[in-house]
């Protein structure tokens, strides 16, 4: 457990649930850029960021299947 984390309680979400890519960054930025995680918490811009990083690539992650759909459909085009 940071010290951070003893001394602060983490405010509410500002209305925007973080999703699962939110989740995986919170999880990512505790443990491997304690730095980081503190001075988002400190600054008071925590779940923005995560909110931010959980659109993101909520964003990429729909883009990338649709290019993923489009490459099979190719494939099975050259294919039959």
């Amino acid at each position: 457990m940071h010290i951070i984390s003893l001394i602060f309680e983490l405010p509410d979400a500002p209305g925007q649930a973080i999703g699962r890519y939110g989740r995986m960054r919170k999880v990512y930025l505790e443990e491997h850029r304690p730095g980081l995680y503190e001075r988002l918490i400190l600054s008071g811009k925590f779940y923005e960021h995560l909110a931010d990083i959980d659109v993101c690539c909520a964003e990429r992650m729909m883009l990338l299947s649709g290019i993923s759909l489009r490459i099979r459909s190719t494939i099975s085009r050259v294919v039959s």
